[in-house]
This record gives structure tokens, C-alpha cells and sequence, in this order.
């Protein structure tokens, strides 16, 4: 059973790739939702200050209790607990990643969710080996859809969860939301820190931040319960962005086995992995900085959600109905 909470932003948020910042440059290319683990040592952090445990006596494992390693596991190592789900509530509807087998024939590309209404799903035939086409893929089955216009993928956008558990034919008009549905983009200016956290002088970065509009949360499932009070307040990423938490219901996800599945959370691409995918969006490439080691991550190569595997791959996976 997966413990969820609904997590609302106090101001805006600002996640990048393995792409570096330069002086005087804008990054525009803004993570969202939150990487999972962003989300992972945000939630570490706060099973520590809510057990009155310091940085420096965890980071030494000096009298730290065994629920509390047991439940986020020791410093510098990855942590124990698995995001079961990052999910959108928008009002009182909850959104998940979109298949990525999952394509419309539309002429124009939508420019809001409303623009999928009346639009039929249309699902790949999936080629076997011996296939008359002689394709060969890595999974073993070669995903093919043929369309009037223009097939395009619904890999990136958010449909409404309880299509999940169906076989939808048609969308309706709020089955669908674009990303500009669920936050606006702000341009930042800041200063830029020395290694003592000093101001350079002359120097300063401007990033694209992201504030969510009024009535959405990111709702994120963990297949454990970490021992964290109801409610509280998690601090995400490097800037420390100040989220407030709250516990909540968990939604109605397909569960069970099925022939194929897809991701409610990004997976990290191995080369087990990889010959398990199907189909999938842009790889994510991201880094980040170790506060264990005080150095930067290595840099992980990231399945997007919504990706299509044929196995589960961990519980974040979820069947993926394709026939009925």
C-alpha cells in the first residue's frame, strides 16, 4: 500500500538537466514535475528534522534509531523507498503521465487540452519478430501506428487517471491538459555564489522558474510510510523551494499484471532497462550535487514517465491496456 501526499508550492520552482549555467545566458528549460530524486532528499530531510537529527550526526550514523535508517536508509547511500506515483491534481480532477503509445490524428497540434475533445485514441499494432516489414527492435515488438494527418503521441501531456483503467475510444474535453494549464514560466535574475558562498562580483544568471496556477498540486505516492507527521513543509532541490505537504487518499490506479505496462515516474535507463522499452519520449539526462561527498553527481540517463516497458520495472509501473 503506497502512502500519498499533495504537495503545493509556497513560490516557484526551478529543477534543470546536466546542463551547465553560464554567466549571462538564460536557461530556459525548466524540470517538471520534480525529478524523483529531488523528491528523494527532500523527503530524507524532512524524516530528519522532524526526528530532531542533524545533517553532520546522520551523515556520521552517530545514535541514529533503526526506524529511521531502516525507513530512508544511510547517508550517502540511495535511498530504500520507491515513488510509487507523481501524479497532477487540478481542482478536484488527478492527472497522470500520458502513455506514450497512446497517439491522435489531429492536422494542427492542440494548444490546449480542450483541443483533444472528440479525438480518438488510436493504439499501435504491435510487430513480432518475424514480422513482413523485417524490423528489428530491442524489445522484441515493433510499435507501429498509421494516421490520416499527423499521429501525434500524447507522450508529455497529462490525461485524466481513471482513462488508465480503461480503453478509451474518444478523449473528452477535460481528459487532456497541457503543461501551460498547470503552471505559468517566470523569468529570475539572481546572483551568482563562490564555493564560499560569497557574491561574484559582476556576475549574475537569470533561469526560467515555474509557478503552478491556483488549484494544482503534484500529488507524489512512496510505498512506505517514513514516519512523517501528517502534515509539514519539504524544501526541494539546491535553492530550497519551500513546498507544504499535506497526507492524502490514494487515487484508483490499474493494478495487477498485464502484458505491457507504463510509468507513473521517471526510471533510471540501465541496459537491463533499456531492452525492456517499447516506447518512449526524449531521455532525460540529469546530475545534481551530492551533499554527502560535497561533489556533483554522476550524470543518470532518465526514462520519462509514461514510458512503455514490458515488464515492471519497479512499482511505479502500472499495466498498460492495449486490447480489451
Amino acid at each position: 500500500m503506497s502512502i500519498w501526499y499533495a504537495l503545493t508550492p509556497l513560490d516557484t520552482l526551478f529543477f534543470r538537466g546536466s546542463e551547465p549555467m553560464e554567466a549571462g545566458q538564460l536557461t530556459s528549460e525548466t524540470l517538471f514535475p520534480p525529478p524523483v530524486s529531488v523528491l528523494q532528499g527532500a523527503f530524507r530531510t524532512e524524516v530528519l528534522r522532524q526526528k530532531k537529527i542533524s545533517y553532520a550526526a546522520y551523515k556520521k550514523g552517530e545514535n541514529i534509531p533503526t526506524s529511521v535508517l531502516e525507513a530512508i536508509g544511510q547517508c550517502g547511500e540511495a535511498a530504500p523507498f520507491v515513488f510509487t506515483g507523481v501524479l497532477i491534481k487540478r481542482g478536484e480532477r488527478i492527472y497522470a503521465p500520458a502513455p506514450s503509445a497512446w497517439f491522435v490524428d489531429l492536422s494542427e497540434k492542440p494548444k490546449k487540452g480542450v483541443d483533444f475533445h472528440g479525438a480518438e485514441i488510436m493504439h499501435p499494432q504491435y510487430l513480432e519478430m518475424n514480422n513482413p516489414l523485417a524490423m528489428r527492435v530491442s524489445c522484441g515488438t515493433a510499435p507501429l501506428v498509421a494516421a490520416q494527418h499527423e499521429a501525434l503521441s500524447l507522450a508529455g501531456y497529462w490525461v485524466e487517471i481513471s482513462l488508465l483503467s480503461l480503453l478509451p475510444k474518444k478523449l473528452g474535453s477535460d481528459d487532456v491538459v497541457l503543461a501551460s494549464e498547470l503552471f505559468d514560466l517566470e523569468h529570475c535574475t539572481g546572483i551568482a555564489l563562490d564555493a564560499n558562498r560569497k557574491v561574484k562580483e559582476g556576475q549574475i544568471y537569470s533561469s526560467t522558474h515555474i509557478r503552478l496556477q491556483d488549484g494544482v498540486q503534484i500529488l507524489v505516492g512512496i510505498d512506505r510510510d517514513l514516519g512523517l507527521e501528517p502534515q509539514g513543509i519539504l524544501r526541494l532541490g539546491g535553492e530550497q523551494r519551500v513546498c507544504a505537504y499535506v497526507h492524502c487518499s490514494a487515487p484508483k490506479l490499474p493494478n495487477g499484471e498485464g502484458r505491457y505496462y507504463t510509468t507513473l515516474t521517471p526510471l533510471a535507463l540501465t541496459s537491463e532497462v533499456l531492452e525492456k522499452v517499447i516506447c518512449a519520449a526524449k531521455l532525460q539526462i540529469l546530475a545534481g550535487w551530492d551533499l554527502s561527498i560535497g561533489f556533483h553527481k554522476p550524470t543518470t540517463t532518465w526514462l520519462p514517465a509514461g514510458s512503455i516497458v514490458t515488464q515492471a520495472i519497479n512499482k511505479s509501473c502500472i499495466p498498460f491496456i492495449v486490447s480489451k
